[in-house]
């Protein structure tokens, strides 16, 4: 196989995501403070807006898992979140991006893991174009990170469903990665944690393979090509890949 890209998903791939209740509960909090600092309507007991933020936010995030489709910040506040509140639909299309940048980065504790720099260094060396396509309703919070972990130079394309509008699986955010890095599918691997949208995706759009991450891979999953338990393997992986015959 002629394998020349590799294309990662972020959140629980090169991040490891944790949960931890007084993290949220900050998160929370800063949500709260801002939309006081503009509207007193948002100053209600604190359980009250958790509640209310966090069903609002799943149940968006439900929907748009079934639908594939990824609306704005303006949306998700305004329709989603706070429907019952209709008079603030301005406030929202104000301060939509800003909060789902603090919900996104701060949510959940995200922490680039340990062998992702290393094993990011090592395929760029070698050649190999990256990029990233990533399920996300924060426009800048990736680009962010990126930065802060010091990676951001490594890759070619940061593709996000909260850019594009479509979610993976969907093969249109796939296609548009390779459109913008100018690639065909069969010379492309993509690195995924989830089967349901980082196997069935790529699998779909026909990149040469996938793999997927996982501390429990003896599970069966018909579009998964490749398990693996740590991000060390995948330069192992590609260079057996390359002994295989092109399809």
């Amino acid at each position: 196989m002629n394998i020349s890209t590799v294309l990662f998903d972020l959140g629980g791939t090169l991040e490891e995501v944790l949960e931890i209740p007084e993290q949220k509960e900050c998160c929370l909090h800063a949500i709260q403070t801002l939309l006081v600092a503009y509207d007193t309507a948002f100053q209600m007991e604190f359980p009250a807006f958790s509640k209310l933020v966090t069903e609002g936010f799943h149940a968006y995030k439900r929907w748009s898992s079934n639908s594939l489709i990824e609306q704005p910040g303006s949306v998700i506040w305004g329709q989603w979140i706070f429907k019952e509140y209709p008079g603030h639909r301005d406030l929202f299309v104000l301060l939509g991006d800003t909060l789902t940048d603090i919900w996104e980065t701060s949510f959940y504790k995200r922490r680039l893991r340990p062998e992702a720099r290393s094993v990011l260094t090592t395929l760029y060396t070698c050649g190999y174009t990256l990029g990233i396509i990533s399920n996300t309703t924060s426009k800048r919070m990736p680009h962010t990170l990126l930065q802060m972990y010091g990676i951001a130079d490594l890759f070619e394309t940061v593709v996000l469903s909260a850019e594009s509008g479509i979610r993976k699986p969907c093969t249109k955010i796939f296609n548009q990665a390779l459109s913008e890095l100018h690639k065909e599918a069969k010379s492309c691997v993509y690195v995924g944690d989830q089967p349901s949208r980082d196997a069935r995706g790529p699998h779909d759009a026909k990149f040469a393979t996938n793999l997927i991450l996982s501390t429990d891979n003896t599970s069966s999953d018909p579009f998964v090509g490749h398990w693996i338990r740590s991000l060390s393997e995948i330069p192992t992986i590609l260079e057996r890949l390359k002994e295989l015959p092109n399809d």
